[in-house]
């Protein structure tokens, strides 16, 4: 893992749930991942492995349970809400009532 020229570094991450400090779900642990600027990077698998809550994690709409995420060799949560949300957009795959929201509103969610 050369970390480098990565925008995204995974160091021994560990997903899953907590019911306040108590771990009741981990998912997927001593995760070392890094990716580039440039690069395409699939993440395939069974579902309920974790795939949408190791997303979820990287974004910041899970705390991990242990490890580090880092942006551009700087930890997640050093960045403010504006400066994180100009790096990372999400758009989920579950189903959100849109209601009367503008197509803008919609896509807004995503960042």
């Amino acid at each position: 893992m050369n970390t480098e020229n990565d925008i995204l570094v995974l160091k021994n991450l560990e997903i899953g749930f907590r019911k306040g400090r108590k771990i009741i779900a981990s998912l997927l642990s001593g995760m070392n991942v890094s990716a580039g600027r440039g690069e395409l990077v699939a993440l395939i698998g069974q579902n309920g492995i974790g795939k949408s809550t190791l997303l979820k994690t990287i974004v910041h709409l899970h705390e991990q349970l242990n490890g580090e995420i880092l942006f551009n060799k700087r930890d997640r949560l050093d960045y403010t809400a504006a400066e994180f949300s100009s790096l990372v957009g999400f758009v989920s795959t579950e189903v959100i009532r849109v209601g009367n929201l503008t197509v803008r509103d919609l896509i807004s969610l995503g960042r």
